[in-house]
C-alpha cells in the first residue's frame, strides 16, 4: 500500500488587512480571513462559488499560500479519491450549497482532511466565521454575506470520474492510478484580463442589503462588471509630477555613484536615457532598451549606492514616465518591480526615496499601458514564490498611505486617485478603500484630505466599498468646511453612501 502526503494550503485573503484593522472594525483582533485548499496527488482542491475545483498547487490568483499545514499521509488511492469527490460534488458540496460562512472552502478542507488522514484542519480557521458573526458588525452585514460567494480565479472543475466497476477504468491509459493526470491550464481571455465573475452573488447581495445601504449605494453590485475601460484618461484629471530638473538630477546621480560601479559604456547608456528624455527630436535618437534596464538593475541593487542617492535616479524615472514612447522601457522584465518589492518590505527606507517612487507611479498612470503594468495580476516568480505587479504596488501604496508621513499620505492617495480613473480589480478597490478610510479616521490637512476623499469616492463605484464606508461611519463633518472642493466631494460621498 502506497502512502501519499496531504497538505493544507492556507491563504489570508485579506492580505494582512484583517490583522491590521480588525480591532477597529470588528471590535476584536483576528489574524486573517482564511481560504484553504487540500493538496494531494500533485493538485490543490478547493470549494467555492464555482463548486469543487482544482489547480496546480498555488495556481490560483491568490498565488503561493501564506502557510502550509502538514496533515500527514493517506493510503487512499487517486481513483477512490476522485470517486469520493464526485459524490461530494453531487450532494454535500454541490454548487448551490455554498455559503460564505457556514459551508465554504474551509468546511470542504476539513471534511476532505478527515477522509484522507483522520485529521481536522486547525480550529482557528474553522471557528473564525462564528467569531466574526458574534460581533455587532457581523450581525449588521449578515444579509449581504449570506449572498456572497468566493472562488479564487485559476481553478478548474475536477475531472468527471466514472465510479469504479462501471465501464472502463477511470485510470485507463494513465498507467498507475496513484498519479493524477496532467491538466491543461484554463484558457486565458483574449484581452488578457481574468476578472471575477460574481454577478449572481452581487445581484442577490444588492437585493438583500438595499434597505441597509440604499439602492444607490449598491448600484455597482446590481450589474455585471463589463471589464476595464480600454482608453487613456484625460490628462487634466490626473495628478502628475512634471517639475523634474533632469539635467541637475543626472549630474547629482553621476557624482554620487561609486567610480567603479559602472563601466564607461554603461555610463554612456545612462547618459542616453537622460538625452532621450530631454530631446525634442526623439525620432533621431535610439530609445533606451535592455542595456539601460541592465544599468538600472546594477544601480538599484548595489549596496554601495546610498538610499538617498537613489532619489536622483527615481527623479529621472519620474520624468521618463511622462514620455509615452518609453513605456516598454519600464514594462519589459521585472527589474523595477523586484526593487519596489524590496523597498516595500524595508521600513528603514527614507521617506524621500519612497516619495520619489510614488511620484513615479503617479506619472506612470498617464497612459493606459502604464496603468496596465502597475495593476497586472499576471503571476511571476520572486524569491521562489509567485507574485504579481499589482500585489507589489498595492502593498507599497497602502504602506505609504498609512506611514504617518504627510507627504507620503498625500502622494499615495493621489496615485490611488489616478488608478481609480481607469478601473481596478474589485479586490484592489476594497483594499485601497479600507486603507483610505483608516487614513481619513485621523485629522488630515486639506490637500491629503482632498486626495483621500476623492479616491475614496471613485472607489465607492464598487458596492462593497460603499458598504464599508457606511458601516465604518466616515466622519465627513470634520472635513466638509476645509475647502469648497472638499465640500463638493463630501457631498458626492454622502449621496452614494446615504442610508
Amino acid at each position: 500500500m502506497d502512502f501519499h502526503p496531504v497538505k493544507l494550503y492556507i491563504y489570508d485573503i485579506s492580505r494582512g488587512m484583517a490583522r491590521a484593522m480588525s480591532q477597529a472594525i470588528l471590535g476584536k483582533h483576528i489574524e486573517g480571513v482564511w481560504h484553504t485548499g487540500i493538496v494531494v496527488f500533485g493538485r490543490e482542491y478547493f470549494f467555492g462559488g464555482g463548486g469543487i475545483e482544482s489547480c496546480s498547487p498555488g495556481g490560483t490568483i491568490l498565488g503561493q499560500p501564506d502557510s502550509v499545514h502538514d496533515l500527514g499521509l493517506t493510503q487512499v488511492n487517486y481513483t477512490l479519491y476522485l470517486d469520493y469527490l464526485a459524490a461530494l460534488r453531487t450532494d454535500t458540496f454541490s454548487l448551490e450549497k455554498y455559503h460564505l460562512l457556514d459551508h465554504n472552502c474551509n468546511t470542504f478542507s476539513n471534511e476532505v482532511a478527515q477522509f484522507l488522514t483522520g485529521q481536522t484542519i486547525p480550529s482557528y480557521i474553522t471557528s473564525l466565521p462564528k467569531e466574526v458573526m458574534e460581533t455587532p458588525l457581523g450581525q449588521m452585514i449578515k444579509p449581504m454575506i449570506d449572498a456572497m460567494q468566493v472562488t479564487p480565479v485559476g481553478g478548474e472543475p475536477i475531472p468527471h470520474q466514472q465510479p469504479a466497476g462501471q465501464g472502463s477504468s477511470a485510470s485507463e491509459g494513465q498507467g498507475s492510478s496513484e498519479t493524477a493526470p496532467v491538466y491543461r491550464p484554463p484558457p486565458v481571455p483574449d484581452d488578457g484580463y481574468d476578472v471575477y465573475d460574481r454577478s449572481a452573488a452581487r445581484a442577490e447581495a444588492a437585493a438583500l442589503a438595499a434597505e441597509y445601504i440604499g439602492d444607490k449605494g449598491f448600484s455597482a453590485l446590481q450589474t455585471e462588471t463589463e471589464g476595464f475601460k480600454r482608453s487613456n484618461v484625460d490628462r487634466a484629471v490626473l495628478v502628475l509630477h512634471e517639475d523634474v530638473d533632469v539635467e541637475s538630477r543626472f549630474t547629482r546621480l553621476q557624482n554620487a555613484l561609486p567610480e567603479t560601479l559602472l563601466s564607461s559604456d554603461e555610463m554612456k547608456t545612462l547618459q542616453q536615457l537622460k538625452d532621450y528624455i530631454l530631446s525634442d527630436s526623439k525620432c533621431k535618437l535610439d530609445k533606451p532598451g535592455a542595456d539601460a534596464r541592465g544599468v538600472l538593475d546594477i544601480i538599484l541593487t548595489s549596496p554601495e549606492v546610498k538610499p538617498l542617492d537613489l532619489v536622483y535616479l527615481t527623479d529621472l524615472l519620474q520624468a521618463a514616465a511622462l514620455e509615452t514612447d518609453l513605456r516598454e522601457f519600464f514594462s519589459n522584465g521585472h527589474t523595477l518591480m523586484r526593487w519596489f518589492n524590496t523597498i516595500s518590505l524595508d521600513e528603514s527606507v527614507p521617506e524621500e526615496l519612497r516619495l520619489s517612487i510614488t511620484k513615479f507611479l503617479c506619472n506612470m498612470c498617464l497612459s493606459r499601458d502604464g496603468f496596465d503594468w502597475l495593476t497586472s495580476t499576471v503571476q511571476w516568480s520572486l524569491d521562489s514564490k509567485n507574485t504579481s505587479n499589482s500585489r507589489i504596488i498595492n502593498r507599497f501604496l497602502v504602506n505609504n498611505l498609512l506611514s504617518g508621513y504627510v507627504s507620503l499620505c498625500e502622494t499615495s492617495a493621489a496615485c490611488m486617485l489616478n488608478l481609480s480613473q481607469y478601473k481596478v480589480y474589485e479586490d484592489a478597490a476594497i483594499e485601497f478603500g479600507s486603507a483610505l478610510l483608516q487614513c481619513l479616521a485621523g485629522d488630515l490637512d486639506e490637500n491629503p484630505a482632498f486626495y483621500c476623499l476623492s479616491a475614496l469616492y471613485q472607489f465607492t463605484e464598487y458596492g462593497e466599498v460603499a458598504c464599508l464606508t457606511n458601516v465604518l461611519g466616515l466622519d465627513l463633518g470634520k472635513y466638509v468646511n476645509k475647502s469648497d472642493r472638499i465640500r463638493k466631494v463630501c457631498s458626492d460621498i454622502n449621496e452614494v453612501c446615504k442610508d
